[in-house]
């Protein structure tokens, strides 16, 4: 009996200064049960040695563009892909040998259009930023998704390319645009059982300012005034610092002060954006 043939994968990766995450993402990927038949990177006008890391692996393809954003990246990524399923993953994550063959399964079975992964663990709890990032978010410090993730939800990590292609990809523009994908299908991801990775969090100052900021800029934060004034450092009245502070946990002030600069940061320029359109 002629055996079936197992589904071939693109994995495509954005990159924006990752120098200090993505050898270790690439490795896990070369490493998987079921190998991508190509890894795809998209470096997002990066001024890091990133481009330097990614060419160091043999069999990786490297696409340069200027700082667009990663969902400019990914469609850019897509567009020369050949996998009949694409996975979009991110340079901060590193993954279980067999990630890739949990999350295309339902896709390979005919059972779904696209999945994702619903088990996430944060890869550096160990770095006192990292942990507290998550503290800020309500999630216990080793796991980057709440136990009551939903098994459907909008940003696809695997996606028949068949069908990516034929709804035009990603809108691209800000943090959340991996949600407009979903949109333009009509439908919501999947969550693959058993698929297993570890995501990077911000662990340095400068890379929470500058997460919040992508984040302040985007839709996943309410752009009002009053949400403003929420977030902003200045304002005494704003996120009750002292109520989040808990033995151990002395440097989560400095932590929301940087990340609410951020915030704000973000929110002021994704206003001058809409004003200049």
């Amino acid at each position: 009996m002629e055996s079936l043939r197992l589904p071939t994968v693109s994995v495509v990766i954005p990159a924006y200064n990752e120098a200090r995450v993505i050898a270790r993402c690439l490795q896990s990927l070369m490493d998987q049960t079921h190998r991508p038949q190509e890894i795809i990177v998209v470096d997002d006008g990066s001024t890091d040695c990133t481009r330097a890391i990614v060419r160091s692996f043999g069999g990786v393809m490297l696409f340069e563009q200027s700082h667009e954003g990663s969902g400019a990246a990914r469609n850019r990524g897509a567009a020369v892909a050949v996998g009949d399923i694409l996975c979009f993953l991110d340079a901060d994550m590193h993954f279980a040998r067999d990630f890739v063959a949990r999350l295309i399964a339902p896709i390979a079975a005919g059972e779904e259009l696209g999945t994702f992964h619903a088990t996430e663990y944060v890869a550096n709890p160990q770095e006192r930023w990292a942990r507290l990032w998550n503290l800020n978010q309500r999630l216990p410090i080793t796991h980057k998704l709440a136990d009551e993730y939903p098994e459907r939800q909008a940003v696809f990590r695997a996606v028949r390319r068949d069908a990516f292609l034929a709804a035009g990809g990603f809108i691209a523009g800000g943090y959340d645009d991996d949600l407009s994908l979903a949109e333009r299908l009509g439908t919501l991801a999947v969550a693959a059982p058993g698929a297993v990775c570890y995501h990077t969090n911000p662990a340095r100052l400068g890379e929470i300012y500058g997460q919040a900021r992508w984040i302040g800029a985007s839709m996943a934060v309410p752009q009002t005034t009053r949400e403003f004034w929420r977030y902003c450092p200045l304002n005494p009245r704003g996120k009750d610092w002292r109520a989040l502070t808990r033995p151990g946990e002395r440097a989560l002030p400095l932590f929301r002060l940087v990340y609410g600069a951020g915030i704000c940061a973000g929110m002021l320029r994704a206003r001058r954006g809409r004003k200049a359109k």
